[in-house]
């Protein structure tokens, strides 16, 4: 092998040659189109392709993760793919169902080219993270490692729904703003017919349009359709499964590189990315899957702002070199270089702000410390809940009332979408959500030690509800030494999934269950004299659609009731807040 240092000295100074719009033929004569990047020395190179639904002219959609003059200089061909019905290619869009197939034709046509050496490594975030694992799943033999940024392992749990709950105004943006805009110029011939579906959907992308249903809006009648599969497939079913990477991982046998941020609402799917790969491969796959997580935002993926909060120019992509490590990586599956980072998982702890390796995820030197919920039933009062390591014994329950016509409002948090001023993403101040009467507030004493919340969070509840169906969400927050609350991880659970997202088992009103809400992975570590807090309500909108309280949560609908909500911590009902960490 090489030395990195040495290597491609004949590219330091290369000229690219582009060449746009290139053909390629699908299996079923669709013809997708391709812009490949390439060294002006004609030869045989390694390849980096990635496929994506927003237009391959545009670079901020893969630029800011893979800079092609780069990788011309490291000695790599760039190919940039439209995915089938999106912008120049050919035929219907139809999200992550023609991507393994497409992918591996794509693949196929790739290997066939003469500058192609037969090694292929594909890079991207988001959508284009899935294409990436759905080629994955192909098994194509070029393909020899994949770099898929702040995506999932699932398009149904972490991506469409999280918890059995919609997630409303991301599937509302994206769906609006990321994927119609182009079917409206492709799909209408008359040129009055298309100004007035444009004029219609840039008029309606403001705040209170999106938060509408958008099932009977005039656009999703004839575009977009695939909005109302997601609507009507509201479990995790065989529509689902199809797609979902999980499904595949067992026959995936590359290195992978997953990269994700802290305030990305694909984390978790980003993580069981990993944990998952991990588990199902053999040893020899398993120990070349590796994590990188960061401070970051789904989109610029890696910049350290989140909301209110900057995490430090060292969690930043160029202080890391982001496209350092995927050039290190591909170096080595692609072109047989040295790579002796032997460190599975890297990530960054908030607050402390450092970056951490460890080899797997939860890291090794963390254990599970639980925290019980403790009340005189007044959590919602003057925020009187405790949050401590002592079993509970005899307490009086809380409960307050959900309405869903006045939903708890999103305030921060790992989603995607925000809008400044009505729907904030990443860390924010959690005082407006804290002064009201359906958010229960638990909260530790004074800190007198770190404590540090490295890995996976839950929060064990128990409730009763008197509604036939309904949700539980839990906000974890630190309060500073001011006295401000700034949260870290939230979750949400509807009822009806609590036995498993395959199908819905509806609650007996009344009835006391255990809920187990997923609040997902995290690394921050608390000062002493800070204050650890757990909020617990039903409503976090718009970042998830308000439940009903009726069996039926179909969507348009105005039927709705409001719920007394119950939830208990006692000897026989002991509710906690569970993660890994260190105490």
């Amino acid at each position: 092998m090489s030395n990195q240092n040495n290597k491609n000295e004949f590219f330091d100074k290369a000229e690219m040659n582009v060449q746009i719009n290139v053909s390629s033929e699908m299996r079923d004569g669709t013809i997708l189109y391709s812009d490949i990047y390439s060294p002006a020395e004609k030869g045989q190179y390694p390849i980096l392709l990635s496929r994506i639904p927003y237009g391959k002219n545009k670079p901020r959609y893969h630029s800011l993760y893979m800079d092609p003059l780069r990788a011309i200089q490291r000695g790599y061909v760039v190919v940039i793919q439209d995915v089938r019905g999106k912008h120049t290619s050919d035929g219907e869009f139809d999200p992550f169902f023609n991507e393994l197939s497409d992918g591996y034709d794509t693949l196929e046509w790739i290997t066939n080219q003469e500058w192609c050496d037969g090694n292929i490594g594909m890079f991207g975030i988001s959508y284009h993270g899935a294409t990436q694992w759905l080629a994955a799943a192909s098994e194509h033999p070029s393909l020899k490692t994949i770099i898929p940024g702040v995506t999932s392992d699932s398009y149904f749990d972490s991506w469409t729904y999280l918890g059995g709950v919609l997630q409303f105004y991301w599937m509302t943006h994206w769906t609006v703003g990321g994927l119609v805009l182009d079917d409206i110029k492709r799909k209408s011939q008359n040129l009055n017919e298309r100004k007035e579906l444009a004029k219609w959907n840039l008029d309606n992308t403001d705040a209170e349009s999106l938060t509408s249903p958008l099932k009977s809006l005039p656009p999703f009648k004839e575009i977009g359709n695939f909005y109302n599969d997601w609507i009507e497939h509201d479990s995790y079913d065989d529509y689902w499964k199809k797609t979902s990477p999980k499904e595949y991982f067992d026959r995936i046998n590359i290195p992978v590189l997953n990269m994700g941020g802290w305030y990305d609402g694909f984390l978790r799917g980003t993580v069981r990315c990993f944990t998952g790969m991990d588990q199902n491969s053999d040893d020899e796959i398993s120990k070349y899957q590796q994590l990188l997580l960061g401070p970051w935002t789904h989109e610029p993926m890696p910049k350290p702002l989140a909301g209110q909060k900057h995490f430090g120019n060292k969690a930043s992509g160029e202080a890391i070199d982001i496209q350092g490590i995927m050039l290190n990586w591909y170096d080595h599956w692609l072109q047989g270089h040295e790579y002796s980072d032997s460190h599975r998982v890297k990530y960054y702890t908030m607050i402390e702000n450092e970056w951490k390796t460890s080899y797997n995820w939860p890291p090794e030197n963390t254990s599970k410390l639980t925290f019980y919920l403790h009340s005189n039933g007044d959590a919602n009062q003057s925020m009187e809940g405790k949050l401590n390591f002592l079993i509970p014994k005899s307490e009086n329950p809380d409960q307050y009332i959900y309405d869903p016509k006045d939903p708890v409002i999103t305030i921060g948090g790992a989603h995607l979408g925000g809008v400044p001023g009505y729907f904030e993403t990443g860390v924010h101040g959690q005082e407006e959500v804290e002064k009201r009467k359906d958010v229960l507030i638990y909260t530790t004493e004074v800190l007198e030690n770190h404590l540090e919340v490295s890995g996976n969070v839950k929060v064990n509840l128990f409730a009763s509800s008197t509604a036939e169906d309904t949700d539980w969400t839990a906000r974890l927050c630190y309060v500073d030494q001011a006295g401000k609350s700034w949260n870290i991880s939230d979750g949400i659970l509807r009822a009806s999934f609590a036995g498993g997202l395959d199908k819905k088992r509806f609650i007996n009103p009344n009835e006391i269950y255990q809920y187990c809400i997923d609040l997902g992975p995290i690394s921050i570590k608390l000062n002493p004299c800070m204050k650890l807090r757990l909020q617990i309500s039903s409503s976090n909108f718009p970042a998830y659609a308000t439940n009903t309280n009726l069996k039926n949560n179909k969507y348009p609908t105005t039927d709705f009731v409001n719920a007394n909500q119950i939830i208990y911590h006692d000897s026989d009902h002991p509710s906690n807040l569970v993660f890994d960490g260190i105490a």
